[in-house]
């Protein structure tokens, strides 16, 4: 049973969440940056046995910034980005966050890659940040 469903913009591409999410953080990273084409990235990750995606997506694969590989999975058709695997992070599922529909709520713990931000964007003082990524998996953090 879906407890969440994400979907891209024009619908032809989804995902469905079936757990909580493990970990929920905003990513300030170059690669997040240039492939969703927003300054930052809202991210939800969900441990993959609770993640069904359905259609065809396009695959955009690079090293991330632990030198293991990162996929980033994006509808052919309105391009926009609904998902990413992160190798280091053992298979779990980042969701892009506006993406999920409700009654999921966006509740952020940290926020990652901040030595990336784009030019003007302010992250409070108050918020946990990392200048790159967490020493440990973004669940345990």
């Amino acid at each position: 049973m879906a407890k969440y469903a994400a979907q891209c913009r024009c619908g032809e591409t989804s995902i469905t969440l079936s757990a909580e999410p493990v970990a929920q953080l905003v990513c300030h990273c170059v690669d997040c940056q240039k492939v969703t084409g927003n300054d930052f990235t809202q991210i939800a990750f969900f441990l993959p046995d609770g993640c069904e995606p359905k259609g065809a997506f396009d695959e955009v694969t690079m090293p991330g910034g632990s030198s293991h590989p990162k996929t980033y999975y994006n509808c052919p058709k309105c391009g926009s980005c609904l998902y990413a695997t992160v190798s280091v992070l053992k298979g779990q599922v980042g969701v892009v966050a506006e993406q999920i529909q409700q009654p999921f709520e966006f509740k952020p713990k940290f926020h990652v890659w901040t030595s990336e931000k784009a030019e003007g964007v302010e992250v409070a003082s108050d918020a946990l940040q990392f200048p790159r990524g967490p020493n440990k998996p973004p669940h345990l953090v």
